[in-house]
């Protein structure tokens, strides 16, 4: 997994992917709660999975060495989820595809990458965040 982005809280999006050596990679984009949408009683991350990694496969993609990969995918194949902060309860809800779920260091590299409070944060799986690839 790659190293932490930033100290503050943040909401985004994100993929698991291999990595070109066979590790697992987190592939996102975060902004602060400042920057973020809302809806409804939640802040999210502005732009929506399909959107971001269709810029990514004309080029656009944070790291170079995963061109290739975002190329010869689509933005559903890999596991994928984003990172919601509800207002009323105060905490940031994990939303996952199962399979990202069932790995708790995976589930760890990303309350870290997105730099989530400790003991304010809540695991999800969303039918909407399947994917077709498996790690």
């Amino acid at each position: 997994m790659n190293p932490k982005m930033t100290d503050q809280p943040t909401v985004g999006i994100y993929w698991i992917v291999p990595d070109p050596d066979g590790t697992q990679r987190l592939l996102g984009l975060a902004c602060a709660l400042a920057d973020a949408e809302e809806y409804g009683d939640c802040l999210t991350f502005p732009s929506a999975h399909l959107d971001v990694w269709t810029q990514w496969q004309r080029g656009m993609v944070p790291d170079k060495n995963f061109l290739t990969l975002i190329r010869q995918h689509e933005y559903e194949d890999w596991p994928r989820g984003r990172i919601v902060y509800d207002r009323s309860s105060q905490r940031f809800f994990v939303y996952a595809d199962p399979q990202v779920i069932r790995r708790p260091a995976v589930i760890e590299a990303i309350i870290h990458w997105f730099a989530l409070p400790e003991g304010l944060w809540i695991v999800r799986a969303d039918s909407h965040y399947r994917s077709r690839m498996r790690l």
